[in-house]
């Protein structure tokens, strides 16, 4: 009996703590030039490119975010010095 709550108690705390390893939500972006933007959350709307929701790092997307692109394509997903490297499921 003792094992269960135990074990129990120890999903719990699995499923609470933080998934990434910001365990802060990063702050929001300033400026309007987004090459200056690190370690927070922004949007950058690239004309008829489409535009990104996330995070960013030495001005490039890198984190989460999601890039709707001009044409409504929508990706979710984990970026990299600017680069999609993991698609999320929606």
């Amino acid at each position: 009996m003792y094992k269960n709550i135990f074990l129990i108690i120890v999903s719990l705390l699995f499923f609470i703590a933080p998934t990434n390893s910001h365990a802060d939500k990063p702050i929001e972006c300033q400026g309007y030039d987004h090459r200056h933007w690190t370690m927070c959350y922004g949007v950058l709307r690239a004309g008829l490119s489409g535009t990104y929701f996330g995070e960013f790092l030495n001005g490039k997307r890198h984190g989460r975010g999601i890039e709707i692109s001009f044409d409504g394509i929508r990706q979710e997903g984990i970026w990299k010095n600017g680069e999609l490297i993991k698609l999320l499921d929606r």
